[in-house]
This record gives structure tokens, C-alpha cells and sequence, in this order.
């Protein structure tokens, strides 16, 4: 097999002047998004090579996501034949590195797209699922699955914005954990569990999570219990001085800023 030479940067650029001169003059269109160029001072010439911007940026991005399509359903199926091996021999890996791609890259875009497949096999072929965050991809096809309803994990994967869709039903779900008090502290305890988890080398850290959920528990109940525990925390230098004395709203604050409130 002939070895394929490396593209030196003229033969790039005398390329993508190729290229740029092979693009389509739609000048004699109107504009596709409706744009009213009456509003702006320009010349005619302007305004027919603006249309043709409109034309080729909307060609463009439609080539971007087919490429991206294709692009990770090779990564997908890629996955798929390392799967059916021996796993601790690191085929995946390996193979991965000779082409120059992370792990954990490679593992996000086969996660997303298999959401993408399970949402095509339910007659939902929506590419925009592809450009959800990592965060909203984790929860919708790890151990949080279960956590989203049938008609939610549709209502996100059939929106023309997924990522907006996803954050819309998080703030929702968060609103009814913080419903009763009843449902916040079982809420913490759960997130407590989770954030164990993921810090588990910041033991320190952690019995410092659970003297925190304990002054939660204990709000507003007895005020000279939390005053002794507000001493005690100083110990572990945390910083609750301002904390109320009801409604504490800890569940609405990020991994990060829960982090930054016990450091």
C-alpha cells in the first residue's frame, strides 16, 4: 500500500483556494433567512455577496454535521469490536493512541451517540442530541438514567435545543427536591453518597461533608445545638458563619461551590 504523503502548508492553502473558488454563487437568491439588507448601508454587491455567505455558511454547517455523524459512528462501531475482546488488555486504548484520540474523548462521543442511535430507533433522528454537554450525557446514560421519566429523556432528545431542554427539566427537578424538607435532607443524603464518590482520596474532606450535612439536619430546630456545631466546624476552618438559620439552600449550589464553602 502506497504511503500517503504529509499535506505541506502550501499545498493546504493552494487547496482551500481551490476550494474557495469552487463554492457556489447563489447571488441571483434571495436571502434564506429572511434578512431585510434594506436596514443596512451597503451596496448591491455587498448585499448579493452577503446572500452568497448565507448560502455557503448554511451548506457548511450541513456538512459539518453530516461529518460529525460520520465521524462518530466510526468511533462507535470502532468501540463496538474492542467491546466483544478482552477489555484488560487495552485494545481500545492502544488503538486509539496510534490515531490520536484520548480515551475519554473517544468514551463521551460513543456515549453520545449512542443516545443519538436509541433516540433514531425511537423515530426521534435529532443531531443537535450530539452537541449535549458531558454533564447532561452522563446523567442521561449512567446510574442517573433512571432518575429521568420516559416522556423527559424524549422531551430533551426531541427539542431543537437539547442542552436548553435538559437544563429546563434539571431546574424543574430541583425545584421539587426542594419542595418539603423532608424531601431536601433525603436530596443531600443522596448527594452526599455521590460527591463520597468522586473524593474519595479527600478523606479529610469528606468527614467535613458529613459534619455539614449533620448542621443541615439540624436547622432550625435547636439553636444551641447549632452553635455548638458552628464551634466545632471551626475546627475543620469552615466558613457557615453567614449560614441562616433556615432554609438552607445547599442543594442549589454546585459541586464546586459546595467545595469552595468547606475548604
Amino acid at each position: 500500500m502506497k504511503k500517503k504523503e504529509k499535506l505541506g502548508l502550501n499545498q493546504f492553502l493552494s487547496n482551500a483556494e481551490t476550494a474557495k473558488g469552487s463554492m457556489q454563487k447563489f447571488s441571483d437568491q434571495t436571502s434564506i433567512f429572511d434578512i431585510d439588507y434594506s436596514e443596512f448601508e451597503i451596496t448591491n454587491e455587498e448585499k448579493e455577496e452577503l446572500i452568497d455567505c448565507e448560502h455557503n455558511i448554511s451548506q457548511h454547517l450541513q456538512d459539518i454535521t453530516k461529518h460529525t455523524i460520520y465521524y462518530y459512528d466510526a468511533l462507535y462501531k470502532a468501540n463496538k469490536i474492542f467491546s466483544s475482546h478482552d477489555k484488560t488488555k487495552g485494545y481500545w486504548r492502544k488503538w486509539l493512541s496510534k490515531i490520536n484520540i484520548l480515551k475519554d474523548k473517544a468514551n463521551m462521543v460513543v456515549r453520545k451517540y449512542a443516545l443519538y442511535l436509541e433516540s433514531k430507533n425511537k423515530g426521534i433522528e435529532n443531531p443537535q442530541i450530539l452537541e449535549l454537554p458531558e454533564v447532561a450525557v452522563k446523567k442521561l446514560t449512567g446510574s442517573e438514567k433512571d432518575v429521568f421519566a420516559e416522556s423527559e429523556i424524549i422531551e430533551i432528545v426531541s427539542a431543537s435545543n437539547p442542552t436548553k431542554a435538559f437544563k429546563n427539566i434539571e431546574i424543574k427537578k430541583n425545584n421539587e427536591r426542594m419542595s418539603s424538607r423532608e424531601e431536601r435532607k433525603n436530596y443531600l443524603k443522596k448527594e452526599l453518597t455521590r460527591i463520597e464518590t468522586k473524593i474519595k482520596k479527600w478523606s479529610k474532606r469528606k468527614r467535613n461533608f458529613k459534619t455539614l450535612l449533620h448542621v443541615f439536619l439540624l436547622m432550625p430546630q435547636n439553636q444551641n445545638k447549632l452553635q455548638a456545631v458552628k464551634n466545632n466546624l471551626k475546627n475543620f476552618n469552615l466558613k457557615i458563619c453567614k449560614f441562616p438559620t433556615e432554609n438552607i439552600h445547599i442543594l442549589n449550589l454546585s459541586l464546586k461551590e459546595k467545595l469552595e464553602i468547606i475548604c
